[in-house]
């Protein structure tokens, strides 16, 4: 097999295809273009990344918006800052890691259209999608309207001051 020594700026406009370690400690690293790169030293240790846990709450901003039938909704759940709190996984140490949230959508008038969540989250990053049809469906309901609705994520108890809870509310447009 003829290789290429990885080298610093070895893949510009080029893609790895996949990887793979020998019983060397050798890396090979195939790519788009038929090329094969190994690495001139033994691989000692390989450290896999890991997801970093969101140290503010948030709510975005749907996407697709407007949409029609779906659209995904994302927030970051954050540890809150309860000592002692029985749901704690800290050991009352630190924050809370599990966390309640309700993430909810609601008419124009203020009623409750939809219940997307509603559970304690531990800390992280979360996607809800949110399918007009799949509702109508299985609710057996009348199909929602096109219009401008709004969906309010609450974690915690945000009426109990900072570091223990989150509301936020944002809105978003069905196009029939």
């Amino acid at each position: 097999m003829n290789s290429t020594l990885l080298a610093a700026g070895s893949f510009i406009n080029t893609h790895v295809l996949s990887l793979a370690i020998n019983g060397g400690g050798q890396i090979f690293a195939g790519t788009n273009k038929g090329e094969v790169f190994r690495s001139a030293d033994k691989t000692t240790s390989v450290k896999g990344s890991q997801e970093k846990t969101p140290t503010n709450f948030s709510l975005s901003q749907n996407y697709p918006n407007p949409f029609n039938p779906s659209t995904t909704i994302s927030y970051q759940i954050a540890p809150l800052n309860l000592p002692n709190s029985p749901r704690s996984t800290q050991g009352g140490a630190g924050g809370e890691t599990s966390v309640h949230a309700t993430l909810k959508v609601y008419g124009v008038l203020g009623s409750e259209v939809a219940i997307l969540v509603d559970e304690y989250q531990q800390a992280g990053t979360y996607n809800v999608k949110f399918n007009v049809e799949a509702r109508h469906s299985a609710s057996g309901g009348s199909s929602l309207p096109s219009g401008i609705y709004f969906y309010r994520l609450q974690a915690g108890n945000p009426s109990a001051g900072s570091g223990q809870g989150f509301s936020k509310t944002k809105k978003f447009v069905l196009m029939r």
